[in-house]
C-alpha cells in the first residue's frame, strides 16, 4: 500500500505527521526486511524502489519538519524572551 500510494504528496505529508506510526528507524528497518531473501518475502523490483524512493522522500520531509519545530520553538522562546522586558508581560510571565 505504501509503495502504491508513495506518488502521493498529501500521503506523504500524512504520514510523517502521524509521530505514533512513523520513524525514519521503523521504515529503514522495513527496507532491509524486504530486500534480504532470507525473510522470504516476495516483492517485485518495482514495488521495492517505490517503496525505498518513499522511505528516503519521508527521511528528508521528516528532516525538514523537525528543523521547522526547533525554528518554530526558538521563535516561541524569543517572543517571551522579549515579552519579559515589558513590564505587565513580566508580570504575567512570571
Amino acid at each position: 500500500m505504501y509503495a502504491n500510494m508513495s506518488v502521493e504528496q498529501k500521503f506523504k505529508e500524512f504520514v510523517v505527521a502521524d509521530a505514533r506510526s512513523y520513524s525514519d528507524e521503523t521504515f529503514l528497518k522495513a527496507v532491509k526486511i524486504i530486500s534480504d531473501i532470507k525473510k522470504g518475502v516476495v516483492v517485485g523490483q518495482e514495488e521495492f524502489e517505490q517503496f525505498a524512493r518513499l522511505v528516503e522522500d519521508l527521511q528528508v520531509m521528516s528532516k525538514g519538519k523537525m528543523e521547522n519545530e526547533v525554528s518554530g520553538s526558538d521563535t516561541i522562546n524569543m517572543y517571551f524572551r522579549n515579552c519579559s522586558k515589558m513590564p505587565l508581560m513580566s508580570s504575567l510571565i512570571h
